[in-house]
């Protein structure tokens, strides 16, 4: 693990402590929240910049090319 230092608002702060609370976790699970919602973020930034570059494609198209790359991934992990 690696720390980090990070702000927020007094108000999330007592919003996700009050849900940690109900849930039955301790403070210590903010560290999980918080790698979450870095995961998330990033992607969801992956997320757009692929629809931002195959913004020109048809449905049918995108979807073609989602399962040919697919296939290609799953052909490499079956190599190794």
């Amino acid at each position: 693990p690696v720390a980090m230092t990070i702000e927020i608002s007094k108000e999330t702060q007592a919003q996700l402590e009050a849900y940690l609370i109900q849930q039955g976790l301790k403070k210590e699970a903010m560290s999980k929240v918080a790698e979450e919602a870095i995961e998330t973020f990033l992607f969801r930034q992956m997320l757009d910049k692929i629809g931002e570059r195959n913004a020109d494609l048809s449905p049918e198209e995108a979807e073609a090319l989602a399962k040919s790359v697919v296939a290609e991934d799953r052909k490499k992990q079956r190599r190794q």
